[in-house]
């Protein structure tokens, strides 16, 4: 009886490893995404306003 009591507390833990890996993994891909992603669109925008202020002081140099 004994040996059926510790098969059955067995299974409960086993389905919960998985649950605690993929609350991990989500929280470190939250940590991971976020500070890149807005970093690239930040580093286009930055580009393409020195390119325009570029242009601007050219054409006021050609004016």
């Amino acid at each position: 009886m004994e040996d059926n009591k510790k098969k059955s507390t067995v299974p409960p833990q086993e389905p919960e490893k998985p649950k605690l890996r993929s609350m991990l993994e989500s929280d470190f891909s939250k940590r991971n995404l976020p500070p890149k992603e807005p970093e690239k669109p930040k580093a286009k925008i930055d580009l393409e306003e020195y390119s325009i202020s570029i242009a601007k002081i050219r054409k006021a140099l050609e004016e």
